[in-house]
């Protein structure tokens, strides 16, 4: 069960945080606010805990895609090498504006987007 997720799915108005994922470190910044009930958060993980492990499932194909994209580290290690050592700026210019490109591409990108296009 995630805390986080069902508190900002089923009550964001609350203004709640779990820390470390536990029932009893839940804090809401309102003190006049009442925590839900274990109970309460038992039945709508039951109802959500699908959606959640398809969003972290898609978090991971994202993350996965996205160093497929981006420079290795090695090239990476290399450009800034070339920058700071040899005073060359060109490779880490290059590498860069291949880092902003692919996080600009995985922004707002779900993997279910792929299965009716192509990358």
């Amino acid at each position: 069960m995630n805390y986080n997720f069902l508190l900002s799915k089923y009550c964001p108005e609350l203004q709640c945080d779990c820390i470390n994922n536990l029932y009893d470190t839940i804090t809401c910044y309102d003190l006049t606010v009442k925590t839900p009930t274990q109970e309460q958060f038992d039945e709508w993980w039951e109802e959500s805990k699908d959606e959640y492990l398809q969003l972290e499932e898609d978090k991971k194909k994202i993350s996965e895609l996205r160093k497929s994209e981006y420079p290795s580290i090695e090239e990476m290690v290399i450009a800034l090498w070339e920058r700071v050592i040899e005073d060359k700026q060109e490779s880490a210019v290059e590498i860069q504006k291949i880092r902003i490109l692919v996080k600009e591409k995985y922004q707002s990108y779900t993997p279910h987007e792929s299965e009716n296009s192509s990358l």
